[in-house]
């Protein structure tokens, strides 16, 4: 199966991931002198739960159906969640 190219707009997300997960730890220290540890993870668990509904909201499930179909004709099963995305899916194109 052909290898599909990396968006570069992934890529960049990945790039801006990596440099706020790196911070994290060099300025967990300094951060907690101003403000508690519990409202440090508070406010970081809360913009990392909000944060990824804000800026991309509901994404499609794109899957190749030539794979799909490669898949189940050697025997794979699908998880209930899979297969309730999938009905999802056709019932919209439909």
């Amino acid at each position: 199966m052909p290898r599909s190219a990396v968006p570069p707009r992934a890529i960049a997300l990945l790039a801006i991931l990596t440099l706020v997960w790196g911070t994290n730890w060099p300025l967990f220290p300094l951060a907690v002198r101003e403000v508690s540890v519990w409202t440090f993870r508070a406010v970081g668990l809360g913009g990392a739960g909000i944060l990824p509904i804000a800026v991309e909201g509901e994404e499609s499930i794109r899957i190749a159906q030539d794979r799909l179909i490669y898949w189940r004709s050697v025997g794979a099963k699908a998880s209930p969640t899979v297969e309730r995305l999938l009905a999802q899916t056709a019932a919209k194109s439909a």
